[in-house]
C-alpha cells in the first residue's frame, strides 16, 4: 500500500555465472506512517547458473518490528529453460514469527509458475501456490492460477488469470484432510505500461 517503501543500502554483484545481492533496511522513517509498520532488517539472495538451462538460489531475510516481533525467512529457488522461449521457475521456503514473548510459529510454503510461449508475444501461464501456516497445525491452503500474458506492442503487458483458492483441515472431519470450506474463485486482469 502507499505507506510501504523503506529506506535501505543494498549491493549487488553480478557475473554471467551467478548474481549475490544484499540489502539492510530501516523502515520509512521519512515517511509519516504506524509505528508498527517501521521493519528494520537485513535481506540477502544468491543465484547460481549450473549451465544454460538451469540456475538454483537461496535467499535469506531478517527483520524486526517496533514491538520486537522477528521475522525470518529463507527459500531456495530453481529456474529451468524449457525448449524455445518457455520456463519454468520454483521457489519453496520457510518463515518463522517470533513475537516479543518467544512464541514462534513455523510456516512453510512452495510457489511454482510456468511460461509457456505460445506464438511471438503470447504465453499461457500457470501459477501453482502451497502454505501452511503453521506446522504445528494441519491446514493447509492451495491456489490454482491458469492464465494469459499478451505483449500486443513494445512496452505493453495485458495479463488475464483465473484464480482458484481452496483451503484444507485435518481437523474439521475424523482427521481426514478435507476441505473447509468452498472453492473462492477470482479473475484478475492486469494491464502494464512501461514509459
Amino acid at each position: 500500500h502507499q505507506y510501504s517503501a523503506s529506506t535501505g543500502v543494498m549491493l549487488h554483484w553480478g557475473q554471467k555465472e551467478f548474481d549475490w545481492g544484499v540489502q539492510a533496511f530501516n523502515g520509512a522513517g521519512h515517511i509519516e506512517k504506524k509505528e508498527r509498520e517501521q521493519t528494520k532488517g537485513l535481506t540477502t539472495k544468491f543465484e547460481y547458473s549450473i549451465n544454460k538451462e538451469v540456475r538454483v538460489g537461496v535467499s535469506l531475510l531478517s527483520e524486526e518490528d517496533p514491538n520486537q516481533n522477528k521475522k525470518n525467512m529463507k527459500a531456495l529457488t530453481a529456474k529451468f529453460k524449457v525448449g524455445n522461449g518457455s520456463s519454468l521457475m520454483a521457489e519453496f521456503g520457510e518463515i518463522i514469527n517470533t513475537t516479543k514473548t518467544n512464541s514462534q510459529t513455523t510456516s512453510n510454503y512452495m510457489f511454482m509458475q510456468n511460461h509457456l510461449n505460445l506464438t511471438r508475444g503470447l504465453y499461457f501461464i500457470t501459477t501453482f501456490e502451497y502454505f501452511q501456516s503453521d506446522l504445528d497445525k494441519d491446514s493447509e491452503i492451495y491456489v490454482v492460477s491458469p492464465g494469459l500474458q499478451y505483449f500486443p506492442w513494445q512496452r505493453v503487458e495485458l495479463r488475464a488469470e483465473l484464480r482458484n483458492e481452496r483451503k484444507f483441515s485435518s481437523e474439521t472431519v475424523n482427521n481426514n484432510q478435507t476441505p473447509i470450506d468452498n472453492d473462492t474463485w477470482d479473475f484478475i486482469g492486469q494491464v502494464h505500461l512501461w514509459f
